[in-house]
């Protein structure tokens, strides 16, 4: 039997059916949970994220609009919308997943250069960490993670490349450090 599409199923859930909503959950909680992580290095903070956005998705279901922007991308802009909500009201601050806090050795291999820019992405502002995180971890387009985070592509593009500018800096300082 063919799988449903995301639209049939959202359709259904649309109409209170729960085994489409749990075939949805099924579908994208992953991806929804490690964009959540990424964007918040708190496993606890994540794992609430991702339920509130399941929430929405159960109870305010007639929200999505099918003409306007795929599945995938309205989970990802009320994920993201939880989370800044959250950080308006708590001034939550994300760690690093380095919870040690402690200088990164030399990179050596790709583990090391991954804990690296976990720790590193933590420290950039919200905006930037959201749009690099949607774009490289998730797979975005710029039209989606506008849409993503009610803004335009061209604020995408900028935040995208001051996150990146940023990133290559810090890099470059360390890389500097190390070799001293």
């Amino acid at each position: 039997m063919k799988p449903q599409s995301d639209k049939v199923l959202m359709r259904a859930v649309q109409r209170g059916d729960e085994q489409a909503f749990a075939e949805l959950l099924e579908r994208h909680v992953d991806a929804l949970y490690s964009y959540a992580m990424r964007l918040t290095a708190s496993q606890s903070f994540a794992e609430d994220l991702v339920q509130e956005t399941w929430l929405v998705v159960w109870t305010k279901t007639s929200t999505y609009d099918f003409r306007k922007s795929a599945l995938t991308t309205w989970l990802h802009r009320v994920l993201y919308n939880k989370f800044i909500d959250a950080t308006r009201k708590k001034k939550f601050a994300t760690e690093p997943l380095d919870s040690n806090n402690e200088p990164t050795a030399p990179r050596q291999n790709l583990t090391t250069d991954m804990a690296w820019l976990n720790k590193e992405l933590s420290r950039l502002p919200e905006s930037q960490r959201a749009a690099i995180l949607l774009a490289h971890a998730q797979g975005f387009g710029n039209k989606d993670i506008a849409q993503i985070m009610h803004t335009s592509v061209r604020a995408v593009e900028s935040l995208l490349a001051r996150a990146r500018r940023t990133l290559r800096s810090l890099y470059e300082q360390e890389a500097t450090t190390n070799d001293e």
